[in-house]
């Protein structure tokens, strides 16, 4: 590593020294000359964010003292955390507007259906725990089990059979309430009831966020004994992507784990922080997840500082 700082001009090596947060009275390339009988003493100063900090396998150097840059590290914000930082009544459930066509209807559920013709209907039915509904001059009508678009041909099937020559208009009204519970790291577990198109996302909101040690990316929605689906909030915030933010059912569990492991980033990213860490995910891949090396950045002299919280000690890590 000396030989290639020694290869940098004197501004580019003033500049690195001035990233590490050293004072450099000379260069590099006087450190290594015959005539002095000592190197000029550099003195370490208060460590500056300026050097990427992830796990990796392979050990460079040992520090056997113990380090207060655990506590630092903390100082930076838990990429995601910014997402639940305003209280949870900032998130109102939704009780109608318009549902996709996939919606699963159930009991409690509201339809406004309009018939058009010679003989009118306009009114407002709601699923019974059967999951019937009764129209004026139809009578009982079964949607159990039905989503949204299969339910509408049923009932303009039904209506049209009866009134010839009419035309049926179906929406969804209010939106039933499910009971959901949410537990493990979050900061306020408990049950809560929500809009029945309420997403594993949204549901976080109720409970003010994640814990400080809780996973942003092993998120699970329990049904029964089965998990059904797992959410990375990462998918979310970095790349827009809701395919795994499934819409909760009546019942499910939205359950938190203890992250499998966080790491710091700091220096001369784009986005210093905390993150969640993956078994398979590589330097290279929590670089890109914090948004990749500034313009300045020393790429080639990024460190990695690994901590052992069992003994106090850290060691640096080459990349």
């Amino acid at each position: 590593m000396i030989n290639q700082v020694k290869r940098l001009s004197p501004a580019e090596q003033r500049a690195l020294a001035q990233q590490f947060g050293i004072d450099l009275p000379g260069t590099f390339g006087k450190m290594g000359s015959a005539q002095r009988s000592e190197p000029d003493p550099v003195e370490p100063l208060e460590q500056r964010e300026k050097s990427p900090v992830i796990k990796s396998s392979s050990v460079e150097q040992d520090i056997n003292k113990p380090s207060d840059a655990k506590s630092e590290n903390k100082s930076l914000p838990r990429f995601g955390a910014q997402l639940y930082e305003k209280k949870s009544g900032a998130y109102a459930p939704v009780d109608e507007g318009l549902a996709p066509d996939g919606y699963l209807l159930g009991p409690g559920d509201e339809l406004y259906v309009q018939v058009l013709g010679k003989d009118p209907i306009e009114t407002f039915v709601e699923l019974d725990r059967s999951g019937q509904i009764t129209l004026p001059r139809i009578g009982a009508i079964s949607l159990a089990g039905l989503r949204l678009k299969n339910a509408k041909g049923v009932i303009a099937q039904k209506v049209e059979a009866r009134l010839m020559g009419s035309q049926v208009v179906t929406s969804l009204g209010r939106l039933r309430q499910i009971s959901i519970f949410l537990a493990g790291e979050v900061n306020a577990p408990g049950n809560y009831n929500v809009s029945a198109l309420t997403t594993i996302s949204q549901a976080l909101y109720l409970t003010q966020g994640i814990t400080d040690i809780g996973s942003f990316r092993e998120v699970q929605v329990r049904r029964g004994s089965d998990v059904v689906a797992r959410f990375d909030l990462y998918d979310l915030l970095l790349k827009g992507d809701r395919e795994n933010d499934v819409t909760l059912r009546s019942g499910d569990t939205v359950f938190v784990p203890v992250s499998k492991g966080i790491v710091t980033i700091q220096g001369a990213v784009q986005r210093p922080a905390r993150y969640d860490l993956k078994s398979n995910e590589t330097f290279a891949d929590m670089i890109e997840i914090a948004g990749g090396f500034s313009a300045s950045a020393f790429e080639e002299l990024s460190t990695i500082r690994r901590f052992d919280g069992s003994k106090g000690t850290s060691r640096i890590l080459t990349v």
